[in-house]
């Protein structure tokens, strides 16, 4: 009965489903919440499960996110009915010519939060009845049937003044970049997925931030659609604002920064051997370095410093040359200080030689003879 995400053995990717049984292995059957032609149940290994927490309790006049089973995607609608099966009854908030209701399980639907709460005076962002267009308005009062009439700052050449609009087109005035600092909380819903995370709107004037894809979870994330989908609504915090008014998010609450925190926990990074190579991802560019997110096999992840001199290339003049933020390099681990939260890394050879480094790597036991690979000299 449980709901989980698991690892469909035809293509290795996440999919979520229920568990229908366990056999005297240990292993569950998993019964696919969409099996789109495949196997209904499919049997899956413990390491190859996720708990993947749903919310469950829907009443009548609930606004969600459904799935359409037409093209898969999520779209706005309202629960209008509890259906005896269990699934819930949705009417879409735009049929656009379709059927105007869907049945929709627990696994196909998503609690939207709607904010109601706004007062007579107060600013806000409405979408224009003409023309769908986000304009800048003041409310003026609220209706009996959940609406508000907003005064429109700049209305449609030739169109009327007010408008009544639902609390769905309404939002809160944007927020000033300015006013963006490291550590803030916001709920932010999810609008893009790219293979290095994912991008995420807070309400900010500057646009759209980016959560990257070490900042999501505490476990390993290979692909980002097995953790986030557009339209998800999510808790984030401010990790940092960048120059040129770039936002970067975390989905971990405490990993706030593009440095290391005193607060993290090096434990298990103090315990790796300086030979071993693990991913990481550079997330802030120092003139004598950069920091870096690194990570480890059990999905354990720290801020540590990797300095200039460690890059291992000879004389380096510009750092920013050679790395960018955001981007995944491979590191060891060369100390690790529990007590002051510090962690030297190192992309140079280690333990005798360049050959002995190149062999025990994760990239080159990926590797396959016969790749073509681009290089660059570097002494």
């Amino acid at each position: 009965g449980d709901t989980v995400k698991a690892k469909s053995a035809d293509d290795g990717r996440w999919y979520p489903g229920t568990v229908d049984a366990a056999d005297s292995s240990g292993a569950l059957s998993v019964r696919w919440a969409d099996p789109d032609g495949g196997p209904e149940v499919e049997v899956v290994a413990l390491p190859d499960l996720r708990h993947f927490d749903v919310h469950r309790e829907y009443t009548v006049g609930d606004d969600v996110l459904a799935v359409d089973p037409g093209d898969g995607e999520l779209y706005p609608g309202v629960v209008t009915r509890a259906n005896p099966d269990g699934t819930f009854r949705v009417a879409w908030d735009d049929p656009d010519g379709g059927d105007e209701t869907v049945d929709a399980d627990i696994l196909h639907l998503r609690r939207v939060t709607v904010f109601k709460d706004y007062a007579p005076g107060g600013r806000v962002q409405a979408e224009h009845p003409s023309d769908g267009e986000m304009r800048m308005a003041t409310v003026v009062s609220q209706s009996e049937d959940g609406t508000f009439t907003v005064r429109w700052d700049e209305p449609p050449e030739g169109g009327p003044e007010e408008h009544a609009v639902s609390p769905k087109a309404m939002k809160q005035p944007l927020v000033p970049l300015d006013k963006v600092q490291a550590g803030q909380h916001y709920r932010g819903t999810v609008q893009r997925l790219m293979p290095f995370g994912a991008f995420v709107d807070i309400g900010c004037e500057a646009g759209d931030a980016v959560v990257h894809k070490s900042r999501i979870s505490s476990l390993q994330v290979d692909d980002v659609r097995d953790f986030l989908q557009v339209g998800q609504e999510v808790d984030v915090w401010v990790a940092s604002v960048r120059a040129g008014g770039r936002i970067a998010l975390t989905m971990l609450h405490g990993r706030v920064g593009d440095g290391p925190s005193r607060n993290q926990d090096l434990t298990q990074f103090a315990a790796a051997s300086p030979d071993d190579w693990h991913f990481g991802t550079v997330s802030r560019m120092m003139p004598f370095g950069a920091f870096v997110d690194v990570r480890l096999p059990s999905g354990a992840i720290a801020n540590g410093f990797l300095h200039v001199s460690n890059f291992g290339m000879g004389f380096v003049e510009k750092p920013s040359d050679v790395l960018k933020p955001d981007q995944e390099i491979q590191v060891r681990v060369l100390s690790a200080d529990a007590a002051t939260g510090r962690m030297a890394l190192s992309m140079a050879g280690g333990a005798g030689s360049a050959q002995h480094v190149a062999r025990g790597s994760p990239l080159a036991r990926s590797l396959k003879p016969g790749l073509w690979l681009d290089g660059k000299v570097a002494r």
